[in-house]
């Protein structure tokens, strides 16, 4: 029986030497009064009226104007990032052997198992 115990223990460890993976942030859910969608604005043109009360002239929600250059480089940005991660995403040391180790350890475990159904 204590065999069994050996085995388990080493199948929760190599359960525990898997890497784990990145993911990206969830959006946060919508500020009240927080505008649900992006308006275009351009010089000289008035802005739209789901935006901008026509009677008052008042913004109907709220956000935050981003010049267009900096939006641009923000999504150029992004476009590098996503190529500098696949540059980038070549298997660490750690995980190359985190992954032989985990199916040593998932042999092991095998083996102590049919020993002990054997033995016994």
């Amino acid at each position: 029986m204590d065999r069994a115990w050996v085995a388990l223990v080493l199948s929760c460890t190599c359960l525990c030497l898997q890497p784990a993976q990145a993911t990206p942030p969830e959006r946060p859910p919508a500020v009240e009064g927080e505008c649900t969608q992006a308006f275009p604005l351009s010089i000289g043109q008035a802005p739209a009226e789901s935006l901008v009360d026509p009677a008052t002239g008042k913004v109907l929600c709220g956000g935050v104007l981003l010049p267009t250059s900096l939006v641009a480089y923000y999504i150029e940005l992004d476009s590098w990032k996503d190529v500098a991660v696949v540059q980038l995403e070549e298997p660490t040391a750690w995980e190359i052997w985190g992954e032989r180790l985990q199916w040593v350890a998932i042999g092991a475990s095998a083996a102590i198992l049919t020993y002990a159904a054997v033995s016994d």
